[in-house]
């Protein structure tokens, strides 16, 4: 073969080589566009089908006013049974003679509320040891267990302010208003087991128990504020 057929064989070659690459990458080109394309297409799809932001973070009207029922029959309860057992029933608190002796009246106290919790957690624990959620990370059962966590982990934070409020509260009262402790105690287990029973039943049904839990604690702390203010504050 001439130098020359020689040279144009292979310039010929590269020519045929260049126009492929040039084509595959033409064609990769192409095709990405029409993925990006695409995928624009389907996201503006899915934002049209999307309501706003606004509208999905707004709780249904009609959910709203059967909590916030809920909510007043709690409040209501929890203060009534406060108020007639304090009143009417014949609780006595002797041998209280220190601060240290009313703690420790508060903590004895604190046992009884801390009942709820080992109930729920043995719940838990049940549901555990008998569905496939015995494998927390493998088995693929959170789902079974997603609701009683979520009692359990509520009750428990619900426990610490109970719990702190209890405590504070047992410092300041003096020996005849101190059956306000069993009292209280009392009420938060009852109110825990309405917000376990109306949970199961239904999320929408839980705020009788926590609104019952949650508003003596309030009470308590706005109570403990005000002792702590007078005490240490306006006394000087």
């Amino acid at each position: 073969m001439s130098k020359f057929k020689y040279t144009c064989t292979t310039l010929y070659v590269q020519f045929l080589i260049v126009c492929y690459l040039g084509y595959n990458r033409a064609h990769c080109l192409s095709e990405q566009n029409k993925v990006t394309k695409l995928f624009r297409t389907v996201l503006t799809m899915e934002k049209k089908k999307m309501p706003g932001k606004s509208a999905n973070q707004k709780a249904p009207a009609d959910s709203q006013s059967w909590v916030m029922k809920q909510i007043i029959v709690g409040i209501s309860l929890s203060v009534g049974l406060f108020l007639t057992a304090y009143n009417f029933l014949p609780i006595r608190i002797t041998s209280v003679k220190s601060t240290g002796d009313s703690l420790v009246l508060a903590v004895r106290c604190l046992f009884i509320s801390s009942l709820p919790i080992l109930a729920i957690m043995q719940s838990v624990g049940n549901i555990r040891f008998t569905t496939r959620a015995i494998d927390p990370v493998r088995g693929g059962g959170e789902d079974m267990v997603e609701v009683p966590n979520k009692i359990l982990r509520n009750t428990t934070e619900q426990f610490l302010f109970h719990a702190v409020g209890l405590l504070t509260l047992s410092t300041f009262l003096d020996e005849s208003s101190l059956r306000a402790i069993p009292i209280l105690s009392c009420i938060f287990v009852i109110f825990r087991l309405l917000f376990w029973r109306g949970y199961l039943n239904s999320p929408l049904n839980r705020a009788v128990g926590m609104s019952g839990t949650a508003f003596p604690t309030i009470l308590v702390y706005f109570y403990c504020g005000f002792c702590i203010v007078q005490t240490t504050i306006l006394s000087q």
